[in-house]
């Protein structure tokens, strides 16, 4: 099929880029990696499906062709290759069906980035298309839950007003009963 990646790459640059892959199987349901921990390598989709995950929610569905993973790549890229940089995942990457994959290490995807200008340049725009999405997934986030803070605060707000007039209410009857038994 065709793989995103490679996408205005010559092929004698996408030969080369091959014997850098290595194999890697999931069955469905299995988790190739989990949000939040250490990620160094770039998965790339040969056949089956990949859910992306942020928390319990899926967020994307990948297929024969796609890539995911970069970001974990291009980090170490931009941040001048160090050792012992450490990158999380953002989110999970869950196999949606038996999944067949190939793998480069970040290592090996920081030389090509060095190496090949069109390959650079794809994975940095794919790492800003999920950053962007990401963002965007943060801030609707946040949205909603300021939105329900707001419901609580006007729930609350409510109740208090709710209960202050059934108080102011009943002190009133209380003041005509008091009243009228006096008179």
């Amino acid at each position: 099929g065709n793989v995103l990646l490679f996408n205005d790459l010559p092929d004698s640059i996408v030969t080369k880029m091959c014997l850098n892959l290595k194999p890697f199987a999931a069955a469905a349901g299995d988790e190739i990696f989990t949000e939040k921990e250490e990620g160094s390598e770039l998965y790339i989709i040969t056949k089956g499906e990949v859910k992306l995950m942020h928390g319990d929610k899926t967020i994307g569905l990948l297929t024969s062709g796609s890539f995911f993973g970069e970001e974990a790549v291009v980090e170490f890229y931009m941040k001048g290759r160090p050792p012992d940089l450490v990158s999380m995942r953002s989110e999970s990457a869950v196999a949606k069906t038996d999944v067949s994959l190939v793998f480069l290490t970040r290592e090996d995807a920081g030389d090509l980035m060095a190496r090949y200008k069109a390959f650079k340049n794809n994975m940095l725009q794919s790492y800003t298309r999920r950053k962007s999405r990401a963002m965007d997934r943060l801030k609707r986030q946040e949205n909603l839950h300021a939105e329900a803070h707001a419901g609580a605060i006007m729930a609350g707000r409510l109740t208090h007003v709710r209960q202050n007039t059934v108080q102011h209410r009943r002190s009133s009857l209380h003041s005509q009963v008091v009243n009228h038994l006096a008179g």
